[in-house]
């Protein structure tokens, strides 16, 4: 289904309602369709609110402002100026020279610059005191009153200078300067460099630099001190420590000495031993003996266990060779003579003599070759035994040598740590002499501190400035206390968040003139004073806006509400009995029934406007006829409603197409008359004849009487007042209507206030 209601954006901004369209599925209820709609109107037009909330608290914003504005102002000029001075330094790693190289004074060379230290340094109390006795601040008073520690120190003392003794009041006034040296001084590092900046404030600006001057100046002298000190000290340290290990390294080279001619050791070039030298030639030759005895032992036991003529030896033999020679010739011949001559011949004899003794020696020395092949075998043996036992001799002789040696290192390492110790201490001597006599320093003066010409503080501009803050801050905070503290509904847009209802439209507040034509003994319901009424037959009254002034905001914004209710019908059924109400009295809802029922007629003809509120009927006074008989007399009749001409039951008034029905005689029972059938039957006649009926109630809050009637009705429009009327009265209303069931088709604002012109056409 389609909902179309008049709907304003909930701010205060003058704007005249602007009509919205829901489409919902059939599950779904209309007013939370309105509600999501509403949630995101509203958060778009947070900002609108604040703003509106600043305009209406224009003038504490303003007040305020001023004020803080005034305060800072005047703060800044009853204060003392004071001002700042600057001194920048540079602070570099400890320089130092190389020992090794005199000409070398690289000046980084040391570990890194702790930079926090020397800060700390340019903060002690030691640096401070050398700046105090140098400018001999201690018994300046112009220094000591710059932070009123005099008159803080008298009024704690409750005594004067005068009745302390001299003693005492030289310590208080120290312990007063170191006070206001520590107060007023500001040492900070400039980022990630090396470059300190010191600041000292001081209402006497030539002070303030004499002392950032002396505190640089002191500090440079209290490092020069400290490093010619510390130099100083180590240097007479080392001296001593160097006569010290000179003693030490001459009594262990004189030990050494002494112990290598007791050992008999000769130290050698190559730190070598003759002992070992001579063991390693015994292992070399006896090396060499196992292989030869080995060989020979091989040679002589093939000689013994193989044919002689195939042992090397008699191969290679020259002598061998020749008697082989000999005794093979001497057999030729024999063959030759044994077949020519006779065995009697004397040559064979002869012949077989040199056969046999070339025989004989061949076999002699056969068996020489192998008696020295045995010999050189047992040679061999011998020589192996021979320096097996000299090795064995030599290898003890380097092994208690080797004992000795031990000691022997020993003592030289002793001389060799000691040389060492020696030669370093005195290169550190050598060293610190060179560097305290190029006296380097990694201390350096950038800027020195000049008089400042302007003071530093207080500023007025700043003070004012805050000031003017501090005081729209506050005017700010005033204005949501005031608005959150509220509990009175003061736009469409709180209406709808809290009452959770539509929105049918705003009534703006009329001009006092309009106002001016109430009538006396009426209740005021857009104002709070009966004032003397008009003459004439129907008077230009505020209830009656919407017929005599046509063309101005009110009119128009009636006109927007009556679109609104009559577009919740759209697609359905269209309200015809409609019932307005409010929480409570002086809220409009009379005002609100008549214009609504001035403003029906003019589009739907034929419209009756009855008075329901039986205890104060004001309907008949403004529409200016009888209340002779009405609503409580038809109710105690019991004649057919529907045999009753239309003249006896409603009244004509001067506007055209409105009919009225006053309430008539005062009735004790009058509630229990609006619960019976003749009410039902009287509506059902009431729609029959006019197209819209519009029943003006009583407040919701203090009779019953507006619900019993909402019953009846096809929905009840309540009434709120802006400014007026309670969130809590007003929602307290809306949950007894919707407790009952009654159907509420929506709110109206009444009395809305607000600067700018509500009409479409800039009338008021």
């Amino acid at each position: 289904m389609t909902l179309k209601l008049g709907l304003d954006t909930g701010s205060e901004s003058g704007s005249a309602p602007r009509l919205y369209r829901i489409r919902t599925g059939t599950n779904t209820h209309p007013e939370a369709a309105l509600h999501q709609q509403f949630a995101a109107e509203t958060s778009r037009r947070v900002i609108v609110d604040y703003w509106g909330m600043l305009g209406r608290n224009w003038m504490f914003l303003i007040g305020l402002g001023a004020a803080g504005l005034g305060a800072g102002y005047g703060i800044s000029r009853l204060q003392t100026p004071v001002y700042r001075a600057h001194f920048t330094l540079q602070l570099d790693p400890t320089p130092q020279a190389n020992p090794r190289e005199p000409n070398d004074t690289t000046p980084f060379s040391g570990a890194e610059f702790d930079l926090p230290t020397q800060i700390k340094v340019l903060e002690s109390r030691s640096l401070a005191d050398r700046v105090i006795d140098r400018l001999n601040l201690a018994q300046n008073d112009d220094f000591l009153k710059s932070s009123g520690f005099v008159h803080e120190a008298k009024a704690l003392l409750g005594v004067t200078e005068a009745a302390l003794p001299e003693s005492k009041v030289v310590e208080q006034r120290r312990a007063m300067a170191e006070g206001v040296l520590a107060k007023n001084l500001k040492v900070r590092p400039s980022g990630q460099t090396r470059i300190v900046e010191m600041t000292f404030d001081h209402h006497r600006p030539q002070l303030g630099a004499r002392v950032l001057n002396t505190l640089a100046s002191e500090y440079a002298a209290r490092d020069f001190e400290t490093r010619a000190s510390l130099s100083q000290s180590t240097n007479d340290w080392l001296t001593a420590q160097l006569s010290e290990l000179k003693g030490k390294l001459e009594r262990s080279e004189v030990e050494l000495q002494s112990y290598a001619r007791h050992a008999n050791i000769i130290p050698t070039a190559n730190k070598t031993d003759v002992a070992d030298e001579k063991l390693k030639e015994i292992q070399q030759a006896y090396s060499a003996a196992q292989a030869n005895r080995a060989m020979r032992d091989s040679q002589y036991e093939i000689a013994l266990n193989s044919p002689p003529d195939s042992l090397p030896e008699v191969l290679d033999s020259a002598t061998m060779h020749e008697y082989k020679a000999k005794l093979g010739e001497l057999r030729r011949q024999w063959a030759d003579l044994d077949t020519v001559l006779t065995p009697e011949n004397p040559k064979l004899p002869r012949l077989r003599s040199q056969i046999t003794e070339v025989q004989g020696a061949l076999e002699r020395e056969r068996a020489n070759i192998v008696r020295r092949v045995g010999n050189e075998a047992a040679a061999a043996k011998r020589r192996e035994a021979l320096l097996q036992a000299s090795f064995e001799e030599q290898s003890k002789k380097v092994t208690d040598l080797a004992f000795r040696s031990t000691r022997y290192d020993m003592l030289k390492r002793e001389v060799d740590t000691n040389r060492q110790m020696y030669e370093f201490t005195l290169q550190k001597i050598k060293g610190g002499r060179i560097s305290s006599a190029l006296n380097l320093s990694n201390i350096h003066f950038l800027d020195s501190a000049s008089t400042p010409e302007r003071p530093h503080s207080p500023s007025a501009f700043l003070n004012s400035w805050l000031g003017l803050m501090c005081g729209l801050f506050s005017g700010v905070l005033v204005g949501l206390l005031r608005e959150h503290g509220d509990q009175t509904l003061r736009s469409p847009g709180t209406s709808m968040q809290v009452l959770g209802t539509p929105v049918l439209g705003v009534i703006p507040r009329v001009k006092r003139e309009l106002r001016a034509k109430t009538r006396p003994g009426l209740s005021l319901l857009q104002g709070k004073k009966a004032i003397i009424p008009l003459q004439g037959e129907l008077p230009d009254l505020v209830e009656t806006a919407a017929w005599h002034q046509r063309h101005c905001s009110v009119s128009d914004a009636y006109h927007s509400v009556l679109t609104s209710i009559l577009f919740q019908g759209k697609g359905g059924k269209q309200p015809l009995v409609i019932a307005v109400t409010s929480a409570l009295p002086e809220e409009g809802k009379t005002t609100t029934a008549c214009n609504l029922a001035i403003t029906a007629a003019e589009i739907m003809g034929k419209v009756l406007i009855i008075d329901g509120d039986h205890r104060k009927p004001n309907l008949h006074s403004i529409f200016d006829v009888p209340n002779t008989w009405g609503l409580s007399d038809l109710l105690r009749e019991t004649s057919d409603v529907e045999s009753l001409p239309l003249e006896g039951l409603v009244r004509p008034t001067g506007i055209p197409g409105v009919s009225i029905l006053p309430a008539g005689a005062a009735a004790m029972q009058f509630s229990s008359l609006l619960h019976g059938d003749r009410m039902r039957a009287l509506l059902r006649r009431f729609r029959k004849e006019f197209q819209m009926v519009v029943i003006d109630t009583p407040p919701t809050l203090v009779l019953p009487d507006a619900r019993i009637i909402g019953r009846h009705s096809d929905g009840m429009v309540l009434v709120v007042r802006h400014a007026h009327t309670l969130r809590g009265n007003a929602l307290a209303s809306v949950m007894r209507l919707r407790q009952d069931l009654i159907p509420i088709i929506g709110t109206v604002l009444n009395d809305w206030e607000h600067r700018r012109h509500y009409g479409y056409y800039g009338t008021e």
